[in-house]
């Protein structure tokens, strides 16, 4: 079964093999900047997993959960050999449990993972994930080196989940990534004092003691006004608010990113990286250094769910308030239309017809019934920031014109932040979206990759009804 890597060139989605696959778990020590070299769970401990789940975001924290077997799969008699032996292989019994062993009596309940000796409340593992062989089926494209692992997420337990019944027992392990560590709140109000955004970021981030306080370059440049202290805003940090909300929020505003990436897919113990980046989608996917995956209908693609959702669309966004620098008493305002949307509208001229912005699909749809969206009282304006919070608010609603919900085979590196490319189901359908949550689950139903995507924009007919469909 195939499906596209990363491009050599722009609009050439070469093919790479899977075959069985694979996850494991390791151990990690304290979150530190550069490598972290992981420790494998016990092969028993890895041969209980039933189910691994791993579900990222392309802002914010993300999640797993880790379902094993929670009996012991071996004999009373079994054990106390082995520990004889003392192979360092089995799971570790009470003092209560070795004496009754030792004296040949049957110890009873048999549960492996209660007492947390093997995994325990924050306690950070890395989930990695693989097929077997590692090996592509074409000679341009080498399977990927480290082993072909791809580090799926890293992070302390949160939770555990233990079920007790007729048919056995398990335990569920609930954890999120190393954001998590930004979840603290202060006691006391912070002040950022006139800094611009990115200085704000490293100030929070040294304010949590995150390890991780080098920001990784982004992938989509930075606007002027963030790194130009000149152009500092005055911000602060409340107390009872979490690092992370606040970094999120700073975010949201100026339609950033925030989230953690291992610094290399192709080798795991490579470490983590901290990112405060503008929104990916604006990236061409056809580009070089970036991964896309080519889905068709019936061979890849499992299942395609699309909305089209048009009349919420704004038509243009205007934005008011007051200046940032308190000694200018006057009124900043800036606009926005669907001009800017441009650069999110990626397509293949070879493949695609063109694509129209939300705002002029709904002009289409529903003609001289414009939708001006106004937003007054805004804070800590200039007037870039100004035409940039425009900006910011009509690209995320024209994002909700066209989502998709999506099942594939297990994909472990398609990941938010990429694009997928849809085929074989013909316009509106086909083209690139931008991913925006991705699950990867491993169990009894075999490796699958669940993704939602969107796209600020669409096909349109012609007058005749019907689309321009082009070589597929």
């Amino acid at each position: 079964m195939t499906s596209s890597g990363t491009p050599t060139t722009p609009g050439r989605r070469p093919g790479t093999t899977y075959f069985s696959p694979a996850v494991r778990i390791a151990r990690l020590d304290k979150l530190s900047v550069g490598r972290e070299q992981g420790a494998l769970l016990p092969d028993d401990v890895l041969y209980d997993v039933t189910h691994v789940a791993v579900s990222r975001v392309n802002s914010g924290p993300s999640q797993y959960t880790i379902t094993l077997n929670n009996m012991y799969l071996s004999t009373a008699t079994d054990r106390a050999g082995a520990e004889r032996r003392d192979t360092g292989t089995q799971p570790r019994e009470s003092a209560a449990t070795r004496e009754l062993l030792v004296k040949g009596r049957p110890a009873w309940p048999r549960f492996k993972y209660n007492d947390f000796h093997h995994l325990a409340f924050g306690q950070r593992l890395r989930i990695d994930m693989r097929y077997w062989p590692e090996q592509s089926s074409d000679p341009e494209q080498p399977g990927p080196t480290g082993g072909g692992w791809t580090p799926m997420v890293a992070g302390p337990i949160t939770d555990m989940k233990f079920g007790f019944g007729a048919q056995g027992a398990e335990l569920t392990v609930s954890g999120q990534d190393d954001l998590r560590m930004l979840q603290d709140r202060p006691e006391k109000r912070i002040e950022m004092d006139r800094a611009t955004e990115l200085t704000t970021v490293r100030r929070v981030l040294e304010c949590a003691q995150f390890p991780l306080q080098t920001i990784a370059r982004p992938l989509v440049d930075y606007p002027d006004f963030v790194t130009d202290d000149a152009q500092g805003i005055q911000e602060a940090l409340q107390a009872g608010q979490t690092y992370l909300n606040y970094l999120e929020k700073l975010g949201e505003r100026f339609d950033f990113e925030v989230f953690l990436e291992f610094a290399d897919l192709n080798d795991p113990d490579k470490g983590l990286e901290f990112h405060f980046e503008p929104y990916r989608a604006r990236k061409s996917p056809l580009g070089a250094g970036r991964e896309t995956f080519t889905l068709h209908r019936e061979r890849t693609l499992v299942a395609f769910s699309p909305t089209i959702k048009v009349w919420d669309q704004y038509s243009s966004v205007r934005v008011r308030g007051r200046h940032r620098d308190p000694r200018i008493p006057e009124e900043v305002t800036g606009d926005a239309t669907d001009a800017v949307i441009a650069d999110e509208l990626h397509r293949d001229p070879a493949l695609d017809p063109e694509l129209h912005s939300g705002p002029a699909v709904r002009a289409r749809f529903f003609p001289k019934r414009d939708n001006p969206q106004n937003l007054p009282n805004e804070t800590n304006l200039d007037p870039v920031r100004a035409q940039w919070r425009a900006q910011v608010e009509i690209r995320r609603k024209a994002r909700e014109l066209f989502s998709i919900d999506g099942e594939t085979i297990g994909l472990p590196r398609l990941r938010p932040g990429q694009h997928v490319e849809i085929r074989g189901m013909r316009p509106p359908f086909d083209g690139f979206y931008y991913v925006t949550n991705t699950t990867h689950s491993f169990g009894a139903e075999g490796f699958r990759t669940r993704f939602s995507a969107s796209r600020p924009g669409m096909p349109l007919p012609n007058d005749n009804g019907r689309f321009d469909e082009r070589a597929t």
